[in-house]
């Protein structure tokens, strides 16, 4: 008589399985580069299935967008513990990965990823370096009896 062993049903976990493919895409791309990284290649490094790639983010494309996403939010998290820098060598630290980010936002992600013209993406981050200055600048001239500051150049015209 032979006993049939019940089927053990695994329990998928999805966030585990799109953590280690971003982790995994991380290190290639970092590696290799975004056009000589497969998915194939992402997926055996994950230890995950290929066909997940496309399930969970689209294909390739849309697996570097998470990559992005979930750098930017954590550098975003970061920038949020040194908003109010005790020093000012710590605001310097704070204004430079602002600074980081947001180039590689304009001068990367939207031409390279979104397939923005780099013209339209240039024009963007002038609009919100000069919202900046302006920002700046009430911060710094809280009443109008002071004299404004003179206006900084910006990098790009």
């Amino acid at each position: 008589m032979t006993l049939v062993q019940p089927a053990v049903k695994r329990k998928r976990n999805r966030t585990a399985r799109e953590e280690a493919l971003v982790a995994a895409a991380s290190k290639l791309f970092a590696s290799r580069g975004y056009v000589s990284s497969t998915t194939r290649d992402i997926a055996a490094a994950a230890g995950c299935a290929e066909g997940l790639i496309h399930r969970y983010f689209g294909g390739k494309e849309g697996l570097l967008l998470a990559l992005i996403k979930r750098q930017v939010s954590q550098e975003v998290v970061d920038l949020a513990t040194l908003l109010l820098a005790p020093t000012m060598a710590d605001e310097v630290v704070q204004l430079a990965h602002f600074i980081s980010i947001t180039s590689f936002m304009f001068g990367f992600m939207r031409p390279a990823v979104l397939h923005q013209d780099r013209e339209k993406a240039k024009k963007m981050a002038i609009m919100m370096a000069q919202m900046m200055v302006r920002n700046f600048e009430a911060i710094s001239t809280p009443d109008d009896s002071q004299p404004h500051p003179p206006k900084p150049a910006l990098l790009f015209t």
